[in-house]
């Protein structure tokens, strides 16, 4: 079952190939999930033989979770009945929301060592590792979008941005790195070559995206990092505490100049840099709009792009150069907002506590985890690194390995 898992870690990027069953659409990481759902089920009733009990004795464990994690399930099922387009609703809502969480309470129920958490990680990697080969072939044999960005394997996604590789390696090279550490007095020399090859490799694959927001949300992580691992040195010493915090200022300071918008410039004039943080800005400005009219409810799961383009229509620029990239509103807080209403960001941040709180008081593995979850979190200040099918199951991917981490002594 363990193959199984690591095997669905390491082909997140399956959900590209889409087809039907019964008239119902689905994809290959969905059919693979649902297998060792199957195969959880049948092992526990039927070839161990446990009864109801035994599923309330193991809910009852990690009844912390239930609240935000029902809660999450219920915003998704209100912004169904609110959104206009069920089967659009009704897809997300399986794919970003129930797929994901069957995956985490598989984990949890199967995880038990850290060889498990060890063959889960290295898959992931391992992913981004071929994900990021096939972006430098793509580099090479000329396979790019016409400003030089590389897609991989989201070439094969209508309207692929190269920002979806960008989300996909950011949290994998911290990971990377961070494994590293909690594993530098057992990992091998030669070992050691193999991840940092691995590191290199998708650190071309992010360079190829041209992602400025994944490569700064990658440095907050290293950055993190490399505090974490010297903290005993750098803890007795005022003044490298006074150099951190004035490095942390100033990248902060030089952060907002990067993304900051030139409203001098019009879409033909600027850059494409210029364009980006433009729309992005715009896009902030009337998402807060919506949600002053929809701050209970949100508009309804699906239904963001349509209701912002609907809203804009008669706006200058909007209907050419803003409303096309307004898929989300480029903020993982208020992309579960106006998507899920207040009750599923209630859930979200809930989930996000819980997980910190876990994370913070166990083992260095848990320690590197939340890491690698502030570097999601801080490139989701300007983007959205959760509402696709392979990111939503890293997010909690990421959550169910330092559940069950916890238990693991001194990894």
């Amino acid at each position: 079952m363990i193959y199984l898992l690591a095997l669905i870690v390491f082909a997140l990027p399956s959900y590209l190939i889409k087809f039907s069953i019964f008239g119902i659409p689905t994809t290959m990481l969905e059919i693979l999930i649902y297998i060792a759902a199957v195969y959880c089920i049948i092992n526990y009733f039927f070839i161990k033989k446990q009864g109801l009990q035994d599923v309330i004795k193991f809910l009852s464990k990690y009844k912390s979770w239930l609240i935000p994690i029902s809660l999450f399930v219920v915003a998704g099922i209100i912004s169904i009945i609110i959104s206009p387009d069920k089967r659009v609703a009704l897809g997300l809502f399986k794919a970003y929301i129930i797929d994901p969480i069957i995956l985490f309470f598989i984990i949890i129920s199967i995880v038990k060592s850290k060889k498990d958490v060890d063959l889960l990680i290295k898959a992931l990697i391992a992913s981004g590792v071929v994900i990021s080969l096939y972006a430098i072939y793509q580099k090479i044999t000329g396979d790019y979008t016409f400003d030089g960005r590389i897609l991989s394997f989201y070439k094969f996604w209508e309207g692929a941005s190269a920002n979806y590789l960008g989300l996909y390696l950011a949290p994998i090279l911290v990971l990377i790195t961070g494994y590293q550490i909690v594993n530098d007095k057992k990992i091998k020399f030669k070992q050691s070559i193999i991840y940092d090859i691995a590191f290199l490799i998708c650190a071309i694959g992010l360079y190829l995206t041209g992602s400025r927001a994944a490569i700064g949300a990658v440095i907050v992580g290293l950055f993190i990092l490399i505090v974490y691992r010297y903290w005993n040195y750098i803890k007795p010493k005022l003044w490298l505490k006074v150099v951190i915090f004035g490095l942390v200022f100033l990248g902060a300071l030089f952060s907002y100049q990067v993304i900051k918008p030139d409203y001098t410039l019009s879409p033909e004039e600027g850059s494409r840099i210029i364009t980006s943080n433009n729309i992005r800005w715009e896009i902030y400005k009337t998402t807060r709009e919506i949600l002053k009219s929809n701050y209970l409810l949100g508009v309804g799961i699906g239904n963001y792009q349509n209701y912002f383009t609907q809203l804009t229509s008669d706006r200058i620029n909007y209907p050419e150069y803003i409303a096309p990239f307004a898929l989300t509103p480029h903020n993982i807080f208020l992309n579960i907002w106006v998507n899920l209403g207040i009750l599923g960001l209630i859930a979200f941040i809930w989930l996000l506590y819980l997980f910190f709180k876990e994370c913070l008081k166990h083992n260095h593995l848990t320690t590197i985890l939340a890491i690698v979850m502030i570097t999601i979190i801080a490139y989701g200040l300007i983007d959205t690194p959760y509402w696709k099918n392979d990111l939503a199951i890293i997010w909690w991917l990421i959550i169910a390995l330092a559940v069950v981490s916890k238990d693991i002594k001194n990894p």
